[in-house]
């Protein structure tokens, strides 16, 4: 029931008769025959430093190992510090119990994840004349590029002999260390030193109406760009316009400007385009008049009463009026043609006219001549004036005018007997009182002190 470890062990037996012994001896080996149990960790990756070499660190710790005595030991191969370069190398890891020994492997794979530093050259900038086409040359050689692992090459696009023409293009230089790119770009300028060249229109001088122009007094520009006539030694690429087609412009003369482009130089061209309003002011006259006066008839501003209107597609409002005869003119019995015109700001003068009849009181038929029984009271008067109506005629409208023919007072009236204005408004002077009725009207004239 001894214990005993591994190794050699003499074991002696002993026999007696009780008085007597006699001993025997033999040897007893007790081997350890179990290989220690041994784990590697799972493969791994690891990038290359900037010499495009690894350093092997020590992976013994990351193992596992168990025996059923003791593990006396675990070694790498290849040992810890070992270089390695891009690739795979297979790590043995060996765990011993001083007698038998187990093994494990992984796989540790270097890869190379630094990519190229690459610097490309300048803008470039190739001025041609004549010819309109140009052959990119091979620009690899002035790229500058480093890699820890070595550049295996430099590839350009588009590739050295590509025929570009005029204008801009972006050439783009890869570098490769053979798992990793970097590129970098630069542009490469052709130039033309020919401008193109352009014809313009004449200019554009069209009566406008208005159809074409709008109640805004605005004209829409045209696109022109079809009416010049451009060339150049490679393309003309491009016309345009300013101001743009489409452009609202009022009535006058505008500078149009067209550019032709052959995508490097632009060469320019004039005309003008006239806009012109060739719509006169539209007037709308009263209708024919018959007026009874007693006496001479004050001729009012017909403008002033409202009684002429006038309107305009380009000018809002139209301040330039003219009456014949002028407004304030006293006008005897008889019949005469009122003319009212006007101008807009592009100086187009519109008119109309009317007949103006003025009958005396006493050529006045008998329905109108009941008129004449109206009477002012008093006459001077201050801040009222009142109107004697003894017959109960149907007035409709009392106005007061001064002696310019404006319209300063204006009533609506009663039939009664006695009808009261107020004039407390008025200043001292002259002015013609016009009272209308279904019959016709009448004038009188009233002194206010």
């Amino acid at each position: 029931g001894t214990q005993v470890s591994i190794g050699d062990t003499t074991i002696t037996l002993t026999a007696s008769d009780g008085l007597n012994t006699s001993d025997c001896s033999f040897m007893l080996t007790v081997a350890d025959t179990t290989a220690p149990e041994i784990t590697c960790l799972a493969d791994q990756l690891e990038s290359a430093d900037t010499g495009c070499m690894f350093t092997i660190p020590d992976y013994t710790v990351l193992a596992t190992a168990t025996d059923n005595c003791s593990v006396t030991g675990i070694t790498q191969d290849p040992a810890p510090g070992t270089q390695v370069s891009i690739g795979d190398t297979t790590i043995t890891l060996t765990a011993s119990d001083g007698v038998n020994t187990s093994d494990c492997t992984f796989t540790l794979t270097v890869d190379d994840a630094t990519s190229p530093e690459l610097t490309c050259p300048e803008d470039q900038t190739i001025i041609i004349d004549t010819v309109c086409m140009f052959e990119i040359p091979d620009y690899t050689g002035l790229a500058n590029a480093t890699d820890n692992c070595g550049i295996t090459s430099i590839t350009q696009d588009p590739t050295p002999g590509t025929m570009v023409d005029l204008g801009a293009t972006t050439v783009t230089l890869t570098a490769s260390d053979g798992v990793n790119t970097t590129d970098c770009s630069f542009v490469l300028s052709v130039n033309g030193i020919t401008a193109p060249e352009i014809n313009c229109p004449a200019n554009q001088t069209s009566i406008i109406d208005r159809s074409i122009i709008d109640s805004s007094c605005t004209y829409e520009i045209p696109d022109f760009t079809d009416l010049a006539t451009a060339t150049d030694n490679c393309s003309v690429t491009s016309i345009t316009q300013d101001p743009v087609a489409g452009t609202m412009v009022a009535t006058g003369p505008i500078i149009i400007t067209l550019t032709a482009s052959d995508g490097v130089n632009t060469t320019d061209c004039s005309f003008i385009l006239s806009v012109i309003d060739t719509t006169p002011p539209e007037l709308t006259c009263p209708d024919d008049q018959t007026v009874t006066s007693e006496g001479a008839y004050l001729l009012p501003d017909y403008f002033a009463t409202g009684q002429a209107t006038v309107t305009d597609n380009c000018t809002d409002p139209v301040t330039v009026t003219d009456q014949g005869p002028n407004p304030g003119v006293l006008l005897e019995n008889g019949t005469y043609t009122i003319t009212l015109t006007a101008q807009d700001e592009n100086g187009l003068q519109g008119e109309c006219s009317f007949t103006l009849i003025v009958n005396d009181l006493l050529e006045t038929p008998t329905n109108e001549l009941s008129l004449s029984g109206l009477k002012l009271y008093p006459n001077p008067a201050s801040d009222r004036v009142l109107i004697s109506n003894p017959g109960l005629l149907d007035l409709e409208t009392v106005s007061v005018y001064d002696l310019n023919g404006r319209l300063v007072i204006k009533n609506e009236i009663e039939s009664l007997e006695t009808i009261t204005i107020d004039t407390s408004i008025l200043q001292s002077a002259t002015y013609m009182i016009v009272i209308e009725s279904k019959y016709g009207k009448t004038v009188k004239r009233l002194l206010i002190e």
